[in-house]
């Protein structure tokens, strides 16, 4: 229980490595801020189960008011911000193929996750995490 007390935000957090970062963070005690696109309500349920307080919200990285609304809810649920986990990626999401034919909208939009997504939570997080 070394991280009772603390909160911890986990984007990517409902499936693969990001699901398996939150319940360890749970496990040692941290409230836990599931962030996803999808299965976010079920995976902060799950984690619940076993007893830790969980918050899942809906949230896009790449967008500067999605991270600061995840921010303000996570304060307002938890009262701080310890940790910060950028977990979400869409590297999945990329269709396999010849690298000459992914679509440059493809690129963009795994650019505005994958590394604006990681700055924008950063940014939000930062204030409150210096406090």
């Amino acid at each position: 229980m070394k991280l009772k007390g603390k909160a911890a935000i986990v984007t990517g957090g409902a499936g693969g490595i990001g699901k398996a970062l939150a319940t360890r963070l749970a496990a040692d005690g941290a409230s836990i801020v599931i962030a996803d696109l999808q299965r976010y309500d079920i995976a902060a349920a799950e984690l619940a189960k076993d007893g830790a307080q969980t918050l899942g919200l809906k949230v896009d990285v790449s967008s500067e008011a999605d991270t600061a609304r995840m921010a303000g809810e996570t304060v307002k649920a938890f009262g701080r911000i310890d940790v910060l986990v950028n977990c979400a990626a869409m590297f999945a999401a990329v269709k396999l193929g010849p690298f000459e034919e992914i679509p440059v909208d493809e690129w963009k939009r795994l650019m505005e996750v994958n590394i604006m997504g990681v700055a924008l939570c950063c940014k939000a997080v930062t204030p409150q995490m210096r406090r």
